[in-house]
């Protein structure tokens, strides 16, 4: 049986993710936070709470996972973008607390180890063009999944899709899934 795969594209507001068995991309979606105007003081409140928002959702992906596949296991493996390039510190910190977050939730679930890609790795092996746009990345996406009619037409929710799934595709060409 071919292994059930979650690609990610983390980050503290958007998060995309898609979920492959062997080569068929069976989901994708996006994990969304919104930039709120919060008063002086409440800024570490809601950053908490934005923070359990986003451990939610993992947590149902994972628990969909295992209706969705074959594998009622679920996810075997986690493949991620590894978000860098802030030139925030708060920012930064944010990325930091997404990553841990996501493998504490690999670490929890039993399975191995996140298999992580740079952006530069995601633009070049994933689409074949070394500084890929983000236009490109998104063309390259859905003209690999002509059939897949769920992917959103905004292109500030889906250019997070498709980095998730151009992370399938690093790996892949990389073969770091060996």
């Amino acid at each position: 049986m071919d292994k059930v795969i979650l690609c990610i594209d983390p980050a503290f507001r958007n998060t995309g993710w898609s979920l492959f068995q062997g080569e068929e991309l069976l989901s994708a979606g996006l994990v969304q936070t919104f930039n709120k105007k919060v008063k002086p003081g409440h800024v570490c409140e809601d950053r908490v709470n934005d923070t359990i928002k986003i451990a939610l959702e993992v947590n149902k992906i994972f628990q969909d996972a295992r209706f969705t596949t074959n594998n009622r296991g679920g996810i075997e493996q986690v493949w991620g973008e590894y978000p860098g390039g802030s030139q925030q510190a708060v920012v930064a910190s944010m990325a930091g607390l997404i990553v841990g977050m996501w493998i504490q939730k690999t670490v929890d679930e039993g399975i191995e180890p996140i298999i992580w890609v740079t952006p530069r790795q995601v633009k070049l092996h994933g689409t074949g063009i070394l500084n890929a746009t983000k236009h490109q990345v998104m063309a390259f996406v859905r003209s690999t999944y002509p059939n897949y009619h769920c992917f959103p037409d905004k292109s500030g929710e889906f250019e997070h899709i498709a980095d998730s799934i151009a992370v399938f595709h690093a790996v892949r060409n990389l073969r770091l899934d060996k």
